[in-house]
């Protein structure tokens, strides 16, 4: 009777709080469509691009982005838009604003050869900020404004341009100390996860893979510096082992072009573009529209953040993001039987997870290519692990130099708790049928019967990955232990060793997409996100969907969700056919291919 009254109340309290928020978030859309309006932009202008947060893959998923009620910056925002801009006769030139974005260093590699594409239409690109760090390191960020053609900062600000690094924590001695044992298996070496509990300090194999990518990312970034700065490379190492640098000695050493405060940075802009009118960034993205009528289009498919089985949630709210692997092979399916796909594109940036949901979306991309649907990857920041094993089978696979990919391995394993217990004074008793029905408890190390089935079932999954590697990248056997081994490379190492096929971002998938299909590059399609967008009726009722069924109970809330929905049709109807916008291929062959 309690568990029934506690479950009574949940849902009826709970009913209560979904039908009040629905009330309100239909009364401030309703507000935002019938008195909100576009603003509509002049016949010559300067884009104004301020960002100081992080930059996302894909914003589709997000509520506010798809209700129109806020605006979420994608690095595929910023690529097609900035490529739309250096051929809009509009536009004078574009003006970066930050204050240290949160951006990877792939991403700030592939906003780079957008500027690098901007800037030879022959317009201004102009980059400011207060400071490059404050108290802390910004070499990410500087990396991304060396492309510009004018480099301004505040005459308070620094130069953080400190190098690259990062800190690994070894818990093995705090772990022995509390009675907590680590008992992970690892397949094989270079598999690095479980080593923070296995160890007190880094272990060989793990610090060459981590020096190795260092070494390899330091000096793409020193190179990229040195080529736009102008500074030679060796005193470009020797300042940035000096650094932090303030304000006067960046201006001294050519870092910076000018020190300014923004409203002399403005005036200087206004003196050089008298009457030309400055537009927000996200004004200009909003008008654009697409420039074809062209049925033929491209399947652009996400995969962003940790792979799951399952579908993926239906709003995005979490940074980092989700992969359902049912949701992505599915979308796979539905962008093979769509006549007017001519070519598929995966865009990854996932670290990994599930196997069998990876494998689940390897099988897809298989059947893609034999149903003659080119598929193209293209790597953002990561695709390791899981996200790499998504990715191998394509026809082609692109990656930024500084993406990370690889990681061709697997690891298993638990903290077991049971000195911890035994100290405590806690004892458990088990009752079971199945010699191995405990065999995942952390209240118990492994039997030597569990451990053996742990082993087996990593060997068998190395095996799997490692084959289908070699059959989908066609590596030799005798090569492929060499390339695999759990190990994370660069982009430009993967290209090495035979694990993607070109170095490259968004901009050269879209054109392997269109060679792939046997469509002249130059053609401007439309790209579209798959799977289909879900109409927001039907996002909501999948959120509430889930939450029953993660709680086991019934579909009674579901129900007053789908009652309440009816009354806003109208609305919700009007809403979907704002959303349902395909964005097209931007990028101009006119321009000659900057960098790749």
């Amino acid at each position: 009777m309690r568990g029934f009254m506690s479950r009574f109340l949940l849902g009826f309290f709970t009913g209560v709080g979904v039908i009040a928020f629905f009330l309100i978030l239909m009364l401030t859309i309703s507000y935002f469509y019938f008195f909100g309006s576009e603003k509509t932009l002049p016949k010559k202008m300067i884009l104004n691009f301020e960002f100081h947060g992080p930059i996302v893959e894909n914003s589709n998923d997000n509520p506010f982005e798809y209700l129109g009620l806020g605006y979420v910056l994608s690095i595929r925002t910023v690529l097609e838009s900035l490529d739309r801009a250096a051929s809009d006769d509009r536009i004078e030139g574009i003006i970066f604003r930050t204050l240290d974005p949160e951006l990877t260093i792939a991403q700030a590699e592939e906003i780079r050869n957008a500027v690098a594409r901007f800037r030879q239409s022959g317009k201004f690109a102009y980059f400011y900020t207060d400071s490059f760090g404050d108290g802390g390191w910004a070499t990410t960020p500087y990396y991304l404004a060396s492309a510009f053609e004018q480099i301004w900062m505040q005459p308070s600000g620094a130069l953080g341009l400190t190098g690259i690094g990062e800190e690994l924590p070894f818990c093995k001695k705090i772990m022995d100390l509390i009675g907590v044992k680590a008992q992970f298996g690892q397949r094989k070496e270079f598999k690095s996860a479980p080593n923070m509990y296995l160890h007190e300090s880094i272990p060989p194999a793990q610090l060459e893979m981590e020096k190795s990518l260092f070494d390899e990312n330091y000096t793409i970034i020193l190179n990229a510096i040195s080529k736009d700065r102008n500074i030679d490379i060796e005193k470009l190492k020797t300042l940035i082992d000096e650094a932090p640098l303030n304000a006067p000695k960046a201006l001294d050493e050519q870092f910076v072009h000018k020190l300014g405060y923004w409203d002399e940075f403005k005036v200087m802009v206004k003196q050089k573009n008298a009457d030309v009118e400055w537009i927000k960034f996200a004004d200009y993205v909003k008008s654009l529209k697409s420039p074809t009528d062209s049925k033929q289009k491209i399947a652009m498919i996400y995969g962003v953040g940790e792979i799951h089985r399952g579908r993926t949630p239906p709003f995005g709210l979490m940074p980092g993001g989700s992969v359902g692997g049912e949701t992505v092979a599915k979308a796979i399916r539905q962008a093979v039987k769509d006549d007017e796909v001519i070519a598929i594109i995966l865009r990854m940036d996932s670290p990994g997870g599930s196997y069998p949901a990876s494998d689940m979306v390897w099988r897809e991309v298989i059947r893609a290519k034999e149903s003659k649907k080119p598929v193209i990857v293209s790597i953002a920041s990561v695709a390791a692990s899981g996200g790499y094993f998504m990715a191998m089978a394509a026809d082609r696979i692109i990656a930024n130099e500084t993406s990370l990919t690889g990681s061709i391995g697997v690891f298993s394993g638990k903290l077991q708790f049971e000195e911890l217990w035994n100290t405590l004074g806690v004892s458990w008793d088990v009752i079971k049928k199945g010699e191995n029905a405990d065999m995942w408890s952390q209240n118990k190390s492994f039997t030597d019967a569990s451990l053996k089935k742990l082993n087996e079932s990593l060997d068998f999954v190395y095996k799997d990955f490692t084959q289908k590697v070699g059959e989908s990248r066609n590596i030799p056997a005798a090569k492929l232990d060499d390339v695999c081994k759990g190990r994370v490379w660069t982009g430009t190492q993967a290209l090495q060793n035979g694990l993607i096929d070109q170095i490259g971002g968004y901009w050269d998938a879209l054109r392997a997409a269109k060679k792939a299909a046997g469509i002249p590059v130059d053609k401007i399609l439309k790209v579209e996100i798959y799977p289909r967008a879900k109409s927001l009726a039907e996002r909501v009722v999948q959120y509430i969907e889930d939450i029953e069924d993660m709680t086991q109970t019934s579909k009674g809330l579901t129900s007053i969700t789908k009652a309440g929905i009816s009354y806003f049709s109208p609305l919700l109807e009007a809403i979907d056919r704002k959303n349902q916008k395909s964005t097209p291929s931007l990028y101009y062959e006119k321009n000659k291919p900057i960098g790749h």
